[in-house]
C-alpha cells in the first residue's frame, strides 16, 4: 500500500487516501488526466415537488434556450455544447415547424 493525498478541484477538498496504486480506478483516472464529473440528485419528494411547481407555473419554469441548430449542423451543435460557451439548452431542430 502507498499513502498519498488527492486534491480535487474546484471543491479544493483534500482526501487522505491509502490506495494500492495498480488497483485504484481513481489513481488511473488521475494519471490519465480524466475529467470526472459528479451529479447531485435530490430525493423522490424533491422530484415530486419540482414537478408540481413546473405544472403550476409553466410559463415561469420553461428552460432557457441558448441556441438552436438545424439538423444539418448537428456536428457544430455538439462542438458548441462541448465548448461550454452555452448558457441554457442547446437544441438540434430535427423537423421544420
Amino acid at each position: 500500500m502507498r499513502e498519498g493525498y488527492l486534491k480535487i478541484l474546484p471543491l479544493t477538498l483534500i482526501w487522505y487516501m491509502k490506495v494500492a496504486m495498480e488497483d485504484s480506478i481513481l489513481i488511473n483516472a488521475c494519471v490519465k488526466a480524466a475529467i470526472i464529473r459528479g451529479i447531485l440528485v435530490g430525493s423522490v419528494n424533491d422530484f415530486k415537488q419540482m414537478n408540481r411547481l413546473i405544472s403550476a407555473n409553466p410559463e415561469k419554469t420553461r428552460p432557457v434556450i441558448d441556441k438552436v441548430f438545424p439538423f444539418e449542423e448537428a456536428k457544430q451543435a455538439y462542438a458548441y455544447l462541448l465548448s461550454g460557451a452555452h448558457v441554457g439548452k442547446v437544441v438540434i431542430q430535427v423537423a421544420k415547424e
